[in-house]
């Protein structure tokens, strides 16, 4: 506290006893910087007076609301095509039972869209217009009741701020898809990154004449000084629950992209804490299950009073996504504290979920190769540097990364999770320069690409700076974490000004955007010199003004297009050129390869012998994956029923061996296919990083004739 303390004066000292700067519209950093830190030090204080309050309390079921959309970023970056999207959700109409509907026990929720989305089904050589509407379509017209877009605030579905024409015109073509509900978010809780968004969704749903809302995104994860200054922390979060309010967002929505939150006591002061200060304000929990954590959290904040949590079904679920609806399930059950085991969720229908399984655990074995295998040292050095499940699963399709990083390190290309954990031990390690910047988009990729770039190099850390690390030292992305290192972010500041200086140079007085650049470089040489004077000693939280998305410059699109040889471009191609960038010219342009799905695994070939299996062998090899969790690694630490859990598992792999057995019992199957399946099941097992010892064998499940005869029997069939 003494330390914090001492960072809190610091500006206001060295306010007062500066000398005078050059004019600067009136915008002075150090009063700017101080002002912000008496405001923290009054939400200190009523952080403090909501917790003498009497506790919060929730007596409605806790609503689990699915999200596929983060499974396919988070596992395979996006490769799965928009027919295999909605085909593994063909019966969603039948998921919910209408009486906990109407009775508001439960909520037809499914997020959809958003996120990365856009950007990888571009990239990876899909129409990503053409996606939206119908992956967003076929939910609509299944009668869901919520449609989730995930909106990374000014940035949209972008990596970096967007013009609001651009803004604008992807929001109404969401909310013309059938989107009503924008999870709107900044990865550093900066309110101004987000307050456009309210605006525009309610100006076009009005045009539209629909139903939409957004929720306040506030970010959270568990930094290694988070408990050490929980009060700071927990009045920061306050502070900007306060603005997303103010700004016009629907309820919260409380991210935890990197799953990198352990303590029950501090989330549950959290969800405590906006209940008593909000109470009208639902509140979410989105928490992804990389490192184990999200059943346990996923309990506390239950009986601290949220009203829902986002699960994927079990066919998507674990590994880099979210927990299991199933697992939610189950630990509320065994949940040893009552206010969290009597709001279990009601309403889902998981035998109607069950009938899409078969293609989602075909699909999941078809690109198993795109998705990280579980392996507990990787697994420990990505948690180390906080590495999101998307971006564990995206790392490898950064450009160049493989080449350079596999060079530098001295491995083979192909030795993969080599290259990956010399990536994170380097993100790891650069970690606390960032001030441990929020692990979520885009600061996680500015953390991947840095920590490739010092990866790859024999220089000192930071030597050569990615842009997206320039653009966040700078403030160009929102708020920079106090903590980080001001050598750093004063020579990233120095960058941003001779670029930022270089578009000014190229443009006149009076030109769209003209006036918010000037701002931007007169800022930012106002931050440099005040560092370069030793005014101050630690980073700038915002070393320059965020201009409005409507005086940021006007998208070139249309002319980019045409100047590219297309002459008529349409409005889809004008879009996805303004959001999607170079990738978006290169797809107009035709360019781009077209998407081309991984071959089925041999055994999954047409007219394969195990074909038909294949989607229990797949489960089988990700059930063990959990078993291997529970029995031999201890990783869900702190989960209730652990022991009635793993008998579930067993159960689930043996009555999908005995499945196996009594498909190729019934169609007669040589002894060598029996032989053919074992060993897929072995290898997918150890391809999934489980023990395949925790896997019976089959033949235990084959009849004793086919044991006893040896491998010629049954005798070949007469032509």
């Amino acid at each position: 506290m003494g330390e914090l303390k001492s960072a809190s004066n610091e500006f206001t000292e060295s306010a007062s006893k500066s000398e005078a700067l050059p004019d600067n519209n009136g915008f002075d950093i150090l009063e700017n910087e101080a002002k912000w830190e008496r405001r923290r030090n009054r939400f200190v204080n009523k952080v403090k007076k909501l917790r003498e309050q009497e506790a919060y309390t929730n007596p409605n079921p806790v609503v689990a609301k699915l999200v596929p959309r983060d499974f396919y970023q988070s596992t395979n970056g996006h490769k799965q095509s928009a027919d295999d999207f909605v085909n593994e959700y063909k019966n969603v109409a039948n998921y919910w039972d209408e009486d906990a509907v109407k009775a508001g026990q439960t909520v037809k929720s499914v997020q959809v869209a958003g996120g990365a989305r856009q950007g990888l089904t571009n990239k990876n050589g899909m129409d990503c217009m053409e996606d939206l509407r119908q992956t967003v379509g076929h939910f609509r017209d299944a009668g869901v009741q919520e449609i989730g877009a995930l909106w990374r605030g000014d940035c949209g579905t972008s990596y970096s701020r967007l013009h609001e024409d651009t803004l604008r015109k992807n929001i109404r073509e969401h909310l013309k898809a059938g989107v009503n509900v924008f999870q709107n978010f900044n990865g550093m809780n900066t309110v101004e990154m987000m307050e456009s968004i309210p605006r525009i969704v309610k100006q076009e749903a009005k045009k539209l004449d629909v139903e939409a809302k957004v929720l306040g995104g506030i970010c959270i994860q568990q930094n290694p000084d988070t408990l050490d200054r929980k009060d700071e922390v927990l009045a920061e979060i306050l502070m900007h629950a306060t603005d997303l309010v103010k700004s016009g967002h629907q309820d919260f929505y409380l991210k935890c992209a990197n799953g990198v939150l352990e303590d029950e006591e501090f989330v549950t002061e959290v969800v405590q804490m906006l209940k008593k200060e909000f109470p009208e304000q639902k509140i979410d929990l989105h928490m992804h299950s990389t490192y184990g954590y999200a059943p346990k959290i996923a309990e506390a904040v239950t009986a601290a009073g949220i009203d829902s949590v986002d699960v994927q079904v079990d066919a998507h679920a674990e590994g880099p996504a979210h927990m299991a609806l199933g697992i939610f399930q189950h630990t509320l059950e065994h949940s040893s504290n009552e206010s969290a085991k009597s709001r279990a969720p009601v309403g889902l229908n998981l035998d109607e979920i069950s009938k899409d399984d078969d293609l989602r655990y075909a699909n999941r074995l078809r690109y198993a190769q795109y998705e990280m295998s579980f392996d507990l040292d990787s697994v420990v050095i990505a948690e180390q540097a906080g590495a999101a499940g998307g971006a564990i699963g995206s790392l490898k399709g950064i450009d160049g990364l493989v080449r350079n990083v596999s060079s530098a390190i001295k491995v083979d290309e192909n030795d993969w999770e080599s290259i990956r954990n010399a990536v994170y031990k380097q993100v790891s390690k650069n970690a606390s320069s960032f001030g441990f910047a929020t692990n979520v988009t885009p600061y996680q990729l500015m953390q991947d690409l840095q920590g490739a770039m010092d990866a790859s190099s024999s220089a000192d850390d930071f030597h050569f700076m990615a842009n997206e690390t320039v653009e966040y030292f700078s403030g160009q992305l929102g708020n920079v974490s106090s903590t980080a290192d001001p050598h750093i972010q004063n020579k990233a500041i120095k960058q941003a000004i001779v670029g930022k200086q270089a578009q000014l140079d190229k443009m006149s007085d009076g030109d769209q955007g003209y006036d918010a650049l000037q701002q931007m470089v007169s800022d930012l040489k106002q931050a440099d010199k005040l560092y370069e004077d030793g005014k101050i000693t630690r980073a700038i939280r915002q070393p320059m003004r965020l201009p409005k998305v409507k005086d940021l410059p006007k998208p070139t699109a249309e002319q980019e297009l045409k100047a590219a040889g297309v002459s008529n471009p349409t409005d889809d191609q004008i879009l996805n050129v303004e959001v999607n960038k170079a990738e978006g010219l290169k797809f107009a342009k035709g360019e781009m390869p077209a998407f081309v799905a991984p071959q089925w695994p041999e055994m999954m070939e047409e007219g394969g012998a195990l074909r038909d299996v294949a989607p229990l062998i797949s489960q089988i090899g990700f059930d063990a994956v959990e078993l291997h969790k529970h029995t031999a690694i201890g990783f869900y630490e702190g989960m209730n029923g652990v022991g009635e859990r793993i008998a579930v598992l067993e159960e689930r792999i043996e009555t999908n061996l005995e499945d196996i057995a009594d498909y190729l019992n019934d169609n007669k199957a040589y002894a060598h296919v029996w032989e053919a399946a074992q060993n897929a099941i072995h290898d997918f097992c150890e391809q999934r990083g489980a023990d395949p010892d925790d896997v019976p064998e089959l033949s235990a499940y084959a009849p004793e004739m086919l044991v006893n005869e040896g491998p010629n029997w049954p005798p070949a069939l007469e032509a």
